[in-house]
């Protein structure tokens, strides 16, 4: 049996009313979510940060590397290139993929000379001159 259009109505209403209440629901779970996370990250706000330094430090090999990013005409040199490239990626919008390592050395000084080098043959970079 077909309804009436007052029973459909009240049947959308209805419905609409239940719908809207899982929301609000729902709301309310996501906000008391929030509200822990927010409350785990101040408690444990050392833990954190011990843990990015370790992820961080664990990258690092001991050398240091000359890269190129080829479609910028991009050198510059870093001894964590996961972090570095990542950097590029967020901070400058430069995509990594198109990238060569020139030079890989356990010498920072070496590393530098040869940024300058090539910054000097028209590279661009921010190269802290080495002296």
């Amino acid at each position: 049996m077909a309804m009436t259009k007052e029973e459909k109505r009240a049947y959308k209403a209805a419905y609409m009313r239940e719908y809207r209440a899982q929301g609000r629901e729902s709301l309310k779970v996501i906000q008391k979510r929030k509200e822990y996370n927010s409350k785990w990250r101040l408690k444990n706000k050392e833990k954190i940060k011990y843990y990015y330094k370790d992820y961080h430090n664990n990258k690092k090999d001991g050398y240091h590397r000359v890269y190129l990013l080829q479609d910028y005409n991009y050198v510059g040199v870093t001894n964590n290139i996961y972090y570095r490239f990542n950097t590029h990626k967020l901070k400058e919008n430069r995509d990594c993929s198109n990238h060569r390592i020139l030079y890989k050395t356990k010498d920072r000084s070496e590393a530098l000379e040869l940024e300058a080098l090539l910054h000097d043959m028209g590279y661009e970079g921010k190269s802290k001159r080495y002296n």
